[in-house]
Protein backbone atom coordinates (compact mmCIF):
# COMPACT_ATOMS: atom_id res chain seq x y z
CA UNK A 1 0.00 0.00 0.00
CA UNK A 2 1.34 3.44 -1.20
CA UNK A 3 0.67 6.37 1.49
CA UNK A 4 -0.38 9.52 -0.30
CA UNK A 5 1.92 12.77 -0.79
CA UNK A 6 1.60 14.28 2.75
CA UNK A 7 -0.34 17.98 2.05
CA UNK A 8 0.26 21.39 4.11
CA UNK A 9 -3.37 22.09 5.25
CA UNK A 10 -3.13 25.69 5.43
CA UNK A 11 -4.50 27.40 8.75
CA UNK A 12 -3.15 30.98 8.15
CA UNK A 13 -2.74 33.26 5.10
CA UNK A 14 1.22 34.99 6.31
CA UNK A 15 0.82 37.00 2.78
CA UNK A 16 4.46 35.79 1.54
CA UNK A 17 5.52 37.47 -1.44
CA UNK A 18 5.42 35.44 -3.85
CA UNK A 19 2.80 32.53 -4.75
CA UNK A 20 3.96 29.13 -3.83
CA UNK A 21 5.92 30.45 -0.66
CA UNK A 22 4.43 29.24 2.01
CA UNK A 23 4.73 25.57 1.08
CA UNK A 24 8.56 25.89 0.14
CA UNK A 25 8.84 28.02 3.57
CA UNK A 26 7.43 24.66 5.08
CA UNK A 27 9.29 22.04 3.48
CA UNK A 28 12.75 23.93 3.94
CA UNK A 29 11.74 24.40 7.38
CA UNK A 30 10.12 21.69 7.99
CA UNK A 31 12.18 20.08 10.66
CA UNK A 32 12.13 23.10 12.89
CA UNK A 33 8.76 23.32 12.83
CA UNK A 34 8.47 20.09 14.24
CA UNK A 35 10.86 20.77 16.67
CA UNK A 36 9.12 23.45 18.01
CA UNK A 37 5.54 21.80 17.94
CA UNK A 38 4.25 24.26 15.03
CA UNK A 39 3.48 21.50 12.58
CA UNK A 40 2.58 17.90 13.28
CA UNK A 41 1.20 15.09 10.65
CA UNK A 42 -2.24 13.12 11.00
CA UNK A 43 -3.12 10.59 9.10
CA UNK A 44 -0.76 11.56 6.39
CA UNK A 45 -1.86 15.47 6.50
CA UNK A 46 0.50 18.13 7.71
CA UNK A 47 -1.40 20.66 10.22
CA UNK A 48 0.09 23.74 11.57
CA UNK A 49 -0.90 25.51 14.91
CA UNK A 50 -1.59 28.96 14.00
CA UNK A 51 0.10 30.54 17.62
CA UNK A 52 2.94 28.35 17.49
CA UNK A 53 3.77 28.69 13.94
CA UNK A 54 3.35 32.71 14.00
CA UNK A 55 6.30 32.30 16.72
CA UNK A 56 8.21 29.98 14.14
CA UNK A 57 7.77 32.46 11.02
CA UNK A 58 8.98 35.24 13.27
CA UNK A 59 11.74 33.90 14.62
CA UNK A 60 13.31 32.20 11.64
CA UNK A 61 12.39 35.53 9.60
CA UNK A 62 14.42 37.35 12.01
CA UNK A 63 18.03 34.64 11.36
CA UNK A 64 17.27 34.36 7.75
CA UNK A 65 17.53 38.90 7.94
CA UNK A 66 20.48 38.61 10.54
CA UNK A 67 22.44 36.21 8.52
CA UNK A 68 21.53 37.69 4.82
CA UNK A 69 22.00 41.59 5.68
CA UNK A 70 25.75 41.46 6.54
CA UNK A 71 26.49 39.73 3.65
CA UNK A 72 23.87 42.30 1.57
CA UNK A 73 21.27 41.41 -0.08
CA UNK A 74 20.41 39.93 -2.99
CA UNK A 75 17.49 41.34 -3.54
CA UNK A 76 16.65 44.39 -1.88
CA UNK A 77 12.65 44.44 -2.64
CA UNK A 78 12.25 40.95 -1.74
CA UNK A 79 13.79 41.36 1.29
CA UNK A 80 12.30 44.90 2.71
CA UNK A 81 9.20 42.57 2.26
CA UNK A 82 10.49 39.68 4.14
CA UNK A 83 10.80 42.43 7.29
CA UNK A 84 7.60 44.10 6.32
CA UNK A 85 5.90 40.03 6.26
CA UNK A 86 7.74 39.84 10.07
CA UNK A 87 6.92 42.71 11.52
CA UNK A 88 3.55 42.22 10.59
CA UNK A 89 3.28 38.90 12.06
CA UNK A 90 4.77 40.14 14.83
CA UNK A 91 2.16 43.07 15.31
CA UNK A 92 -0.75 40.39 15.05
CA UNK A 93 0.96 38.35 17.47
CA UNK A 94 1.43 40.82 20.42
CA UNK A 95 -2.08 42.48 19.56
CA UNK A 96 -3.36 38.85 19.74
CA UNK A 97 -4.94 38.82 17.11
CA UNK A 98 -5.60 36.18 13.91
CA UNK A 99 -4.27 36.70 10.31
Amino acid sequence: MELAQPKVVPLRDYKLPYEGDAVWFFRKHRAELVKEGAALLLGGTWHVLPAVMDECVVKIGLRQARTELPRGPRDPIHVARAQAAAAEALRRRREGGTA
